[in-house]
């Protein structure tokens, strides 16, 4: 691992070569978005022999946002607490990293034995993680009444199948993506050359889909890809993002928030524009972003104690899109993780519910038959402590 300690006294990036570390100057990509600082740095070091990968913040984690996160090859996200905002406190815009030197495994011909065992018991064909991404959640959370809507007032919302992992697939989707060696290939491309989307960008996750789509009550997938596009270019975490900007449309249609406050914006459910409007101001910290850059819960807390009732978060950190009211082992998870609302810090419910004979990957941790979704018993407080 690294340890980064101190701040640079202008922008810089650490170029890692086998295990040889070294810092450039990185004032050239300052300001630039996601791919242009990829691009660009890449370049710079193939130009002397060097091929990398590039993790870096963007201009929000410049900028000091709250929920600023950090990527690598502009799709992969390392999204919630704020860590491209330490990054960008440092002035440290990118690692990047390459090198020749093997990748030890400790057991070479078992961990062969286990690919080639997966690799004949995966059906890429009737696989839905794989036809429809996270995105496949869409549908069926919104048939159970637990798909995030208008900040979480609603739990279906009317328009869900135009933003479904399945309408995504006959539209709007190009090419399925990957993480290293992966045969699922989860990750989606999309392109909306009318609103100038493209695939370097990568897709809307289902987080990404319901946190400024159903939540914020837009029901345009092409504006979703959109929406993808900006927040992966200034690189912030598309779950806070969404939250808030939901958040600040509660708050208006309240009277909390007045449009003296909006600069004359008026921040409403539905309008793709406002979105748009709101995820470039956060980023920069401009008009009403710089009241939502720091989140909802320091925002409601200069808003006012009204303000306060409706700020969705636990810890400082704002709830992902799954509903604890659907999912208690998750709102379990929310209140005791350490870093307040984490949706991978347990077992989602449905998960514990479907449990089939020889079908069981929880087994061996005494889950041994079906738990219902909406039980909160103590045998699955004892699986939300194994997970």
């Amino acid at each position: 691992g690294l340890i980064i300690t101190g701040r640079a006294e202008r922008p810089t990036y650490l170029h890692v070569w086998d295990g040889r570390c070294e810092f450039r100057d990185a004032s050239a990509y300052w300001g630039q978005d996601s791919v242009a600082v990829q691009e660009g740095i890449q370049e710079e070091l193939e130009r002397d022999g060097y091929k990398t990968i590039v993790l870096q913040t963007g201009i929000a984690g410049e900028n000091g946002v709250r929920f600023a996160a950090i990527v690598n090859n502009c799709k992969h996200f390392h999204g919630r607490c704020g860590l491209g905002a330490v990054m960008g406190s440092k002035r440290l815009k990118a690692i990047a990293v390459g090198g020749r030197q093997p990748v030890p495994i400790a057991d070479p011909e078992k961990a062969k034995a286990a690919r080639a065992w997966y690799k004949d018991h995966y059906n890429r064909d009737e696989d839905l993680m794989h036809l429809y991404g996270t995105s496949r959640g869409v549908i069926p959370l919104n048939n159970d009444g637990v798909l995030p809507t208008r900040h979480f007032r609603d739990g279906a919302f009317d328009q869900f199948e135009n933003i479904s992992g399945v309408r995504m697939a006959e539209t709007i989707l190009t090419r399925r993506g990957t993480c290293f060696a992966c045969d699922v290939a989860c990750k989606r491309e999309v392109s909306v050359p009318e609103l100038g989307v493209n695939e370097k960008y990568g897709g809307p996750e289902y987080e990404t889909i319901a946190a400024t789509g159903s939540l914020c009550g837009v029901g345009d997938l092409k504006q979703v890809a959109l929406f993808n596009q900006l927040i992966n270019g200034y690189v912030l975490d598309s779950i806070s993002t969404g939250v808030t900007i939901a958040f600040a449309m509660e708050a208006y249609e309240k009277g909390i928030l007045t449009k003296e406050q909006t600069g004359g914006l008026e921040v409403r459910y539905g309008d793709p524009e406002v979105v748009k409007t709101l995820i470039h101001q956060i980023a920069r910290r401009e008009g009403l972003g710089a009241l939502l850059a720091d989140g909802v819960k320091r925002a409601a807390e200069q808003l006012g104690p009204e303000a306060q009732k409706i700020a969705l978060h636990v810890r400082g950190q704002e709830l992902p899109m799954h509903e604890p009211r659907g999912k208690p082992s998750l709102g379990l998870a929310y209140a005791l993780s350490p870093t307040g609302a984490d949706h991978v810090e347990a077992p989602h419910d449905p998960m514990l519910e479907f449990v089939q004979p020889g079908k069981n990957p929880l087994g061996g941790m005494g889950l041994l038959e079906p738990v219902p979704v909406l039980e909160l018993s103590p045998r699955k407080v004892r699986m939300f402590v194994y997970g």
